[in-house]
C-alpha cells in the first residue's frame, strides 16, 4: 500500500524536524565535550546527507541499487573518518604533557640539595665576565641550571624575569 504524496511530504517534514533536533543537540554536546572542532561539522554534514538519502528513498527519485550504494558509501566514509580522527587523538593523548607549573626552585644552581646535575670533575670552561643570558623553554630549565652550575661563577641566580623563565645574571 503506497502512501499518498501529501502524507510522504508531512512524514518527511517530521523526519527533517527530528533529525535536525537530534543533530543540533548532538553538536551542542560535542562542542561542550571538547570535540566540536571535528564532530560538529561532521554532524551537520551527516544530517544533511542523511536527509537527502531519506528524501531520495521516500520519493523513489533514485533506483534502490544506487541508493543502497550511496548508503553504504556514506556510512563507510563516516565510520572511517571518525575512526581515523579517534586514532589520531589517542596517539596525541599518549604523549606525556605537563600542564601544571613546574617548581623551578628545585633546580636552583649552587643551592643546597639542588636537583641540578653537577659534573664529577671541574669544567674546563669557566665564564667570569660577559655572562650570557640563558633564555628558552621551561622544560629545558634543568639543563640551563646544570650548565650554569658547571661554568658560571658561584652566586645566586633567579629563574624568573616576569613571565619569562630565564637565568638572570
Amino acid at each position: 500500500m503506497a502512501l499518498s504524496k501529501k502524507i510522504k511530504v508531512i512524514l518527511y517534514l517530521l523526519i527533517v524536524f527530528a533529525v535536525g533536533y537530534v543533530g543540533f543537540w548532538m553538536a551542542v554536546i560535542a562542542i561542550f565535550v571538547g570535540s566540536g572542532k571535528f564532530y560538529a561539522p561532521v554532524l551537520i554534514i551527516s544530517c544533511i546527507i542523511l536527509l537527502v538519502l531519506i528524501l531520495l528513498g521516500m520519493f523513489r527519485l533514485m533506483s534502490s541499487r544506487k541508493l543502497k550504494i550511496f548508503w553504504i558509501s556514506f556510512l563507510s566514509l563516516l565510520l572511517v573518518s571518525c575512526g581515523i580522527h579517534e586514532i589520531r587523538n589517542a596517539y596525541d593523548r599518549s604523549f606525556l604533557r605537563i600542564r601544571d607549573s613546574i617548581d623551578l626552585s628545585l633546580y636552583t644552581p649552587f643551592a643546597d640539595n639542588t636537583l641540578a646535575v653537577s659534573l664529577e670533575e671541574t669544567s674546563t670552561l669557566k665564564l667570569e665576565s660577559d655572562l650570557p643570558l640563558l633564555d628558552g623553554a621551561t622544560a629545558l630549565y634543568p639543563l640551563y641550571a646544570a650548565f650554569v652550575q658547571a661554568v658560571y661563577p658561584e652566586k645566586e641566580y633567579t629563574p624568573y624575569d616576569g613571565e619569562v623563565v630565564r637565568i638572570l645574571i
